[in-house]
């Protein structure tokens, strides 16, 4: 029986702590007011897909109670990350899950408020094959955006330079060295910068979808008049 789970990796909207790439030209306090409408637009795409258990990873612990009012369902679960670094949270996340009885487990990050839905149920489905071990989503910056397993894979999260253009290269390197099966997604980008603000804007208005990132987009009208 196949029992799936897709984990979002959160930040408290602390300021001071969130999205610290775009202060200036935001205040700590806009940065943080932004990060919130991240959130609820991330919660809302992964909210759609069906037949998958929801679950927030969230830092620092006791924050739990701040994401309550930004959720549009009840219909997830929370689990607090754990870790010295992005690695170690990563791994302690799947371990922990894996533990408690999940088939495979798909974790994105929450700088991404406009990832297609389509992306995330890709990667569940990719899952559901036999032949495919590892998921991952190339980010634009050398990152990814999505990274999906099978059972538990400590390995490839271990000695990467985390937060250089250098990650997406070395995990593979690491999973080819392994010999494990990878499927890649498409290519998208994280919103950590102004310029990537003003390219969310430019592209998501030329390209409206239904789902549109509307708080982000909302937030950014009224605040940047990107």
């Amino acid at each position: 029986m196949l029992k799936q789970a897709l984990v979002v990796m959160v930040k408290a909207p602390i300021p001071g702590r969130v999205k610290t790439r775009l202060c200036p030209p935001l205040t700590p306090e806009m940065a943080a007011e932004l990060y919130r409408c991240f959130l609820i637009d991330i919660f809302r795409r992964v909210a759609q897909l069906p037949q998958v258990n929801k679950i927030i990873g969230y830092t620092p612990e006791g924050t739990q109670a701040t994401f309550h009012s930004l959720l549009p369902s009840q219909d997830f679960e929370f689990i607090p990350q754990r870790g010295q670094d992005l690695g170690e949270r990563m791994v302690n996340l799947f371990e922990d899950l894996f533990r408690s009885g999940y088939t495979s487990i798909s974790l994105i990050g929450s700088d991404c408020p406009h990832l297609p839905p389509e992306f995330l149920q890709k990667s569940l489905d990719y899952l559901k094959n036999p032949d495919v071990e590892v998921v991952l989503g190339p980010s634009e910056d050398g990152g990814y955006y999505l990274v999906g397993l099978s059972r538990l894979q400590p390995e490839i999260f271990q000695g990467i330079p985390w937060s250089t253009d250098k990650v997406l290269t070395e995990t593979l390197n690491r999973i080819h060295q392994l010999g494990l099966k990878v499927a890649l997604l498409s290519p998208w980008y994280d919103i950590d910068t102004l310029e990537d603000l003003k390219k969310l804007t430019k592209e998501e208005l030329k390209q409206p979808r239904k789902d549109l990132p509307l708080e982000t987009l909302g937030f950014l009208r009224k605040h940047l008049k990107i």
